[in-house]
């Protein structure tokens, strides 16, 4: 009896222990085939300075994923489409917006015999639910009094197949998926259009998992980020981004040619991810939309 005591005991302090190290531990989720997280993914690779063993990274294909491991608690910080930070909220979890990141980048595409918006008039539509494409789409449609079908999938490559099959008669997609479709497929309108410089992808915590360690591995992260911002043709930061993404270098510079990047909380952007959230309460995603303290991190 003795015996097994101390052994529950050192099983105790070792699962403890564990518990502790991976409580230390700054847990990243990305979504994989989106440019939005190219800086982020950068300076994991390549900053010297940054604790790597107090660091992990996940990948997701779709922001769905990416929130759904976030609210369940597996990832303490994620760059996601705003809308699903904000559904998030909305429902009582602990997600807070760090900082906006990725700019633009969002597009309506359609095969190449497509040349003006009224061509998709009254015709489908492929848009990932409940996120910023799907707002802007519908936003879009009404108006431009297009009254588009719109279809909804859970994966980019769902809709890039649908198109394909001409199951749709357009898309809504992002860099640098857009460059690297089928050249009958052909960007017909940027949403940066009507809106230059509009958030799209968010850098978004869980602040229920936060502790000091990881704050500064966060803090240490965006002084990082601020730096390959400040320089963004590095011939180091352009090579991995052809690399990690199995681009060309025209498809690179046309991926980064409509893709921005700029950190911060300014009003301007504030201002806009409320508009498309109040297009989210009338189509009933949400049921109020969250105050600003209550979405937005603030030191």
């Amino acid at each position: 009896m003795r015996l097994y005591r101390l052994l529950c005991a050192a099983l105790m302090l070792f699962v403890m222990a564990c518990s502790s190290g991976r409580d230390e531990v700054l847990r990243i989720g990305l979504i994989r085939p989106s440019l939005n997280h190219l800086p982020l993914s950068y300076v994991l690779d390549s900053d010297p300075d940054l604790a790597k063993d107090e660091i992990s990274v996940s990948y997701f294909s779709s922001g769905w994923e990416l929130q759904e491991a976030m609210i369940s608690g597996k990832v303490d910080l994620g760059i996601m489409p705003f809308s699903y930070a904000f559904n998030a909220v909305a429902k009582d979890y602990p997600l807070k917006i760090l900082s906006f990141l990725e700019r633009e980048t969002d597009a309506v595409i359609a095969f190449e015999h497509n040349t003006d918006l009224k061509d998709l008039k009254g015709k489908k539509l492929g848009v990932l639910k409940a996120s910023t494409l799907d707002l802007l789409a519908n936003e879009l449609s009404q108006r431009e009094s297009l009254d588009m079908d719109i279809r909804y999938f859970r994966s980019p490559n769902e809709m890039i197949a649908a198109l394909s099959r001409r199951e749709v008669d357009g898309i809504c997609l992002y860099e640098p998926l857009i460059s690297k479709l089928d050249k009958k497929m052909k960007p017909l309108y940027y949403f940066a259009e009507s809106y230059p410089d509009h958030p799209c992808c968010d850098i978004v915590i869980n602040t229920r998992g936060m502790n000091p360690t990881k704050m500064q591995d966060i803090e240490d992260i965006m002084d990082a980020l601020e730096s390959v911002l400040a320089n963004p043709q590095d011939p180091e930061y352009l090579s991995f981004a052809r690399e990690f993404y199995k681009l060309s270098e025209d498809e690179l510079r046309s991926a980064l040619r409509y893709t921005g990047y700029q950190t911060g909380l300014d009003q301007a952007g504030i201002d806009f991810e409320y508009r498309m959230m109040q297009i989210a309460l009338e189509m009933g995603y949400l049921s109020a939309v969250p105050a600003p303290e209550d979405i937005y991190h603030h030191d």
